[in-house]
C-alpha cells in the first residue's frame, strides 16, 4: 500500500501516532536523556551544568508523562496507569508499549 504525505484519514499512519503519544514520549526520552548526560558527564560538573540539566529534566518529565497518558487512553487503560509507567521512565515505556490494546478487535476492518 502506497502512503503518501497528503494522505488523509483516521488510519493515517502520522496521525495514528499523535494519537499514541509517540511524539510526545520520544522528546521526553530524549529530555531525559540529555539531562542525565549532562549532569553525569563530568565528576565535577559546574552549577551552572547542573541548572540547565536540572531545568531540562524538569521540562522533559512531564512532556514524557503526557505521552504515557495518551499511549495508555490510545490502548484503553486507565490514565494512572500511563502516568504511573511515566514515572519509571524508559522502564515504563518499554512496558507501556509492550502491553496489549485491551479493544483491538474493535479497530479491525471486516
Amino acid at each position: 500500500m502506497f502512503l503518501s504525505r497528503d494522505y488523509v484519514g483516521e488510519d493515517n499512519p502520522r496521525v495514528i501516532a499523535q494519537k499514541r503519544g509517540q511524539d510526545y514520549t520520544i522528546w521526553g526520552l530524549i529530555g531525559q536523556g540529555l539531562a542525565a548526560m549532562m549532569l553525569f558527564s563530568s565528576p565535577n560538573p559546574s552549577i551552572e551544568l547542573v541548572v540547565c540539566a536540572v531545568l531540562l529534566l524538569s521540562l522533559a518529565t512531564p512532556v514524557l508523562l503526557v505521552g504515557c497518558f495518551r499511549h495508555a487512553k490510545h490502548k484503553h487503560y486507565p490514565h494512572f496507569l500511563g502516568i504511573a509507567m511515566g514515572l519509571l521512565s524508559l522502564l515504563g515505556v518499554i512496558v507501556l508499549y509492550m502491553l496489549p490494546d485491551r479493544f483491538a478487535w474493535t479497530r479491525r476492518k471486516t
